[in-house]
């Protein structure tokens, strides 16, 4: 094997990544680039690959080159603006995002970044606004229910909130994560019977959710069960002993 071969090179991070193997994609990436500096393609997979090893500083960089090479690219730009939220940069994420939106203004995701930047920065009325333009675009995505109703939830719209988690839950039975919040919102609602149903249902699907255990032991707390709760307690401290929470 020609270890400066460009093509083989891409190919085996291309492999690596579909094996789920992230270090082995970064390490051919990075070869191809060193190889081939003028690769907009190169640089914008290695910047994937170093997001799923959690190096966003380093993907961040990657796709700069990427961009540098071409500007015009925007799902790099997009990727920029995700990689921007995951290093805490959420003004300098905003301002990629609303230029993608004149760019691509029917692209719904561009939307649910916005959300999810806004809702950070405590702005929900902005964070509203696009998740409902996300939702407007494709109201089959629960992202945008799940991200409405987080705002709905901080503006102690319960009812609403609801709603929202409801149809998250009901588009993606599976996600733990949105049993969850639907869960915490019926337990603040007094629908115990239904938030217990949901938090074991949660736990089906993932066992590691310690937020689900830590609710499912307070719903059986407030409707009397304390034995339930604590021995949900011990069930949760099996899975994570050194939660000091728990």
């Amino acid at each position: 094997l020609d270890k400066e071969h460009f093509g083989a090179l891409h190919e085996i991070g291309n492999c690596f990544n579909m094996l789920g193997n992230m270090d082995g994609a970064v390490k051919y990436f990075t070869s191809f680039c060193n190889q081939n500096p003028y690769s907009a393609d190169g640089w914008m997979e290695l910047g994937f690959s170093l997001n799923l090893t959690q190096k966003h500083a380093e993907a961040l960089e990657a796709f700069d080159f990427s961009l540098a090479i071409d500007e015009e690219n925007d799902l790099v730009q997009f990727h920029r603006g995700i990689t921007l939220m995951y290093l805490d940069r959420e003004t300098d994420a905003i301002e990629v995002f609303l230029e993608l939106v004149k760019r691509t203004p029917n692209d719904n995701g561009v939307y649910i970044c916005l959300g999810q930047c806004y809702y950070t920065l405590s702005e929900y009325k902005k964070a509203e606004i696009n998740f409902r333009k996300a939702l407007h675009l494709e109201p089959n995505d629960p992202e945008g229910w799940y991200g409405l109703g987080n705002v709905m939830e901080e503006e102690e719209n319960l009812e609403e909130a609801l709603k929202c988690y409801e149809k998250a839950v009901a588009i993606e039975p599976s996600n733990d994560q949105y049993l969850h919040y639907l869960a915490d919102v019926q337990i603040d609602l007094y629908l115990f019977t239904e938030a217990i149903l949901n938090l074991k249902t949660a736990l089906e699907k993932n066992s590691e959710n310690i937020d689900c255990w830590v609710s499912l032991a307070y719903a059986y707390r407030n409707i009397g069960e304390l034995s339930n709760s604590v021995n949900i307690l011990k069930q949760a401290l099996v899975h994570n002993p050194d939660n000091a929470f728990v």
